[in-house]
């Protein structure tokens, strides 16, 4: 009877305690435009989970990366995007590393910088 006093008591507790941190999560979505306005990569991104989803979309590609993040702190975040899925008939694609830049909200995709990202 003890038990099952104490479990009603603490069972609660564990799922609001659960839920309560779900919703304090860190979330970023960004809207990233290319320098040259070809490339748009749509961020969405759990820092605290350390994960996201990346969209890529280039003259009619339209690419989807999970994006795994390997690097946190205030200022950078760096991952790895590997191919998900395709709304343009690819069906595999080559992982690419990502640096977001915070404070200058700037999206480097291996060596080619976006820009304007909001």
């Amino acid at each position: 009877m003890n038990k099952l006093l104490l479990l009603i008591i603490v069972f609660p507790a564990i799922v609001f305690s659960e839920n309560f941190y779900r919703f304090g999560d860190e979330l970023i979505y960004r809207s990233c435009i290319s320098e040259s306005g070809n490339s748009i990569y749509d961020l969405s991104l759990n820092l605290d989970a350390r994960v996201g989803e990346i969209r890529y979309r280039y003259f009619g590609q339209d690419i989807f990366y999970d994006a795994q993040i390997t690097k946190l702190d205030e200022t950078i975040i760096k991952g790895i995007a590997s191919f998900k899925d395709s709304r343009s008939g690819e069906t595999k694609g080559t992982s690419w590393i990502f640096t977001f830049d915070r404070k200058q909200e700037k999206l480097t995709d291996n060596d080619n910088t976006a820009a304007g990202c909001k």
